[in-house]
């Protein structure tokens, strides 16, 4: 809906920012001490041997413009800008609200896509709507983003946050800059967040470099046999449908998911570790075809074995996705969603997203009675029963539905991870 109201006060920062930009461009600057002071150092040779992003000249610009000072008793440029008597009481406005915020860690609690989103102060707490077409399109319900939130008249506009993290490393954020108030409180007792993050603003470059070296170093994903994951889809051709379908209705680590009579027939293979049930891959025979997925290489080895010993069969094709590429296509084709309108998106065969709705809703009926390593082995919901673990079990569902957005195009089926709270007696979000 368009809002006249909006649009001005947009224009107003528009033309405020350009002439914070242009004011910038005329400083006679030491870029390498600035921008190692803001980054670290080596940063600047990096940006020599492999190109700098838009992104992180945005966000060093910005930082150079409302936060630094040449001394601890100078002005920032934003300040020294304020005090420009030719300005409009719009512009003094908008520059007063930027010079009064500071760069803060957030977390995207809600998305209005068109308008803007709902973030929630992590360090800090309170929760702020803003008022941003163009981040309401990128951004991801959970994602951490570290920008700085500032009036506008009635409205809320943000700088930065041009890198966005996923939620599961929100306490490793947290941790980071608990560890660095505290050495800034040895200095400076009885500092408290508001004052830190104004006083070292410099500590979100540091924290972003720190992150994406974090995130490269981050393990392989693994199932649980600890293999590697690779989403492996396997298509055979049976002889003979009916001798085929009674050997895997005889074999002992397969189960029939279908009724009797349907021309599709399901079974999962499973194994047994003491009282535990392992799932370990799915298999589907209409007519005389046959598909095997699982999610490893080594699973679709040990699965075509023992589809061989139950009957006669031929390999008619596969497809292999490990990790990285499952990653790079979600990213791909959030990239291509972004370019286009979501009415522009064709979306999935009804009868695909039946399907997909169905496989989703079997499984975390079942996840949330399985034990998690990242629940330290126990189950989401014996954790949902334990006051200290809640918000873990919070953030683990948070950081979940984040990947799920993340991995899916605008016409795919994504999962209600509200259903997932309701019966675990979690509240909605």
């Amino acid at each position: 809906m368009h809002d006249p109201e909006l649009e001005a006060w947009k224009e107003v920062d528009g033309r405020v920012i350009r002439k914070g930009m242009k004011r910038l461009d005329q400083e006679k600057l030491n870029v390498q001490k600035l921008v190692e002071k803001y980054w670290g150092k080596g940063t600047l040779d990096r940006w020599k041997r492999e190109g700098t992003t838009e992104e992180e000249m945005t966000e060093f610009h910005a930082w150079l413009w409302v936060d630094w000072r040449k001394t601890s008793r100078s002005k920032t440029l934003a300040e020294v800008m304020a005090t420009d008597p030719s300005l409009s009481s719009e512009e003094k406005q908008i520059l007063a609200g930027l010079n009064a915020s500071h760069r803060a860690v957030y977390q995207v609690s809600r998305l209005d896509p068109g308008r803007g989103v709902e973030l929630e102060n992590v360090l800090e707490g309170g929760r702020i709507f803003i008022h941003d077409r163009a981040v309401s399109l990128s951004a991801e319900k959970w994602g951490l983003i570290f920008c700085r939130a500032y009036p506008a008249g009635p409205y809320h506009f943000v700088a930065g946050g041009a890198h966005a993290f996923p939620p599961r490393e929100k306490e490793f954020v947290k941790r980071y800059l608990a560890y660095e108030l505290e050495k800034y409180q040895r200095r400076h007792p009885y500092t408290g967040w508001w004052e830190f993050l104004r006083a070292k603003p410099e500590i979100f470059g540091r924290l972003t470099v720190e992150l994406h070296q974090r995130i490269r170093r981050l393990p392989q994903v693994v199932n649980t046999d600890g293999e590697p994951v690779a989403l492996c889809q396997v298509h055979f051709e049976v002889s003979d449908p009916t001798a085929f379908l009674a050997g895997l209705k005889a074999h002992p680590e397969l189960e029939e998911l279908t009724e009797p009579g349907q021309e599709e027939v399901e079974f999962t293979w499973a194994s047994r570790r003491g009282a535990e049930s392992i799932h370990l891959g799915r298999i589907v025979l209409t007519g005389d075809k046959l598909l095997f997925e699982c999610n490893s290489r080594e699973r679709a080895q040990r699965g075509r074995s023992l589809l061989e010993q139950v009957g006669r069969l031929e390999l008619r094709g596969e497809e292999i996705k490990d990790s990285q590429q499952i990653l790079e296509e979600a990213r791909r084709g959030r990239e291509e969603g972004l370019a286009e309108e979501a009415d522009e998106q064709p979306a999935p065969p009804p009868e695909a997203q039946a399907y997909l709705k169905e496989f989703l809703r079997r499984h975390y009926e079942k996840w949330v009675n399985e034990p998690l390593p990242a629940l330290y082995g126990k189950t989401p919901r014996e954790v949902a029963k334990d006051p200290r673990g809640r918000q873990q079990l919070i953030d683990l569902l948070r950081h979940m539905e984040y990947m799920d957005r993340r991995g899916s195009d605008q016409g795919d089926v994504s999962y209600d991870w509200n259903k997932v709270r309701r019966r675990l007696g979690l509240p909605e979000e």
